[in-house]
């Protein structure tokens, strides 16, 4: 036990990431941004613009999907997002090797049951970008 505190202690004095940073100096390169967003509107009614700070133009919208999806989660994933948020408040409260392997473990939602009884009312957006 007392090996296992040692070695807890001496992780969190060194640290591993070192990090650099650089100015880019490249302004004819463009940024790709990768969107995913729901928006609980009907796809038919929403656009994306990407505007600068004197709000002109600057990307088209060609690299995204309009996917229409229903907004609310179903039971087995409300349920998931339940357990999700439980472990998380727990793991705010103990930070420890466990708080580490959760943070790189899958965090993705399971998928939708087929429920044709409702139709879409929301919009998932994604793709990407380049500003």
């Amino acid at each position: 036990m007392a090996l296992l505190k040692i070695m807890e202690f001496s992780m969190c004095q060194d640290t591993w990431k070192k990090y650099e940073y650089e100015v880019d100096k490249d302004f004819s390169s463009k940024l790709r941004i990768n969107i995913d967003i729901t928006v609980a509107v009907r796809c038919q009614y929403v656009g994306a613009d990407v505007l600068d700070l004197a709000e002109t133009m600057v990307a088209s919208a060609d690299g995204l999907v309009y996917e229409p999806v229903i907004f609310d989660l179903s039971p087995q994933q409300k349920e998931w997002q339940r357990m999700l948020q439980l472990i998380q408040s727990r793991l705010q409260e103990e930070h420890s090797l466990q708080d580490v392997i959760f943070k790189s473990a899958s965090t993705a939602l399971p998928p939708r049951e087929d429920d044709s009884s409702q139709s879409p009312d929301a919009c998932r957006i994604r793709g990407h970008l380049y500003a």
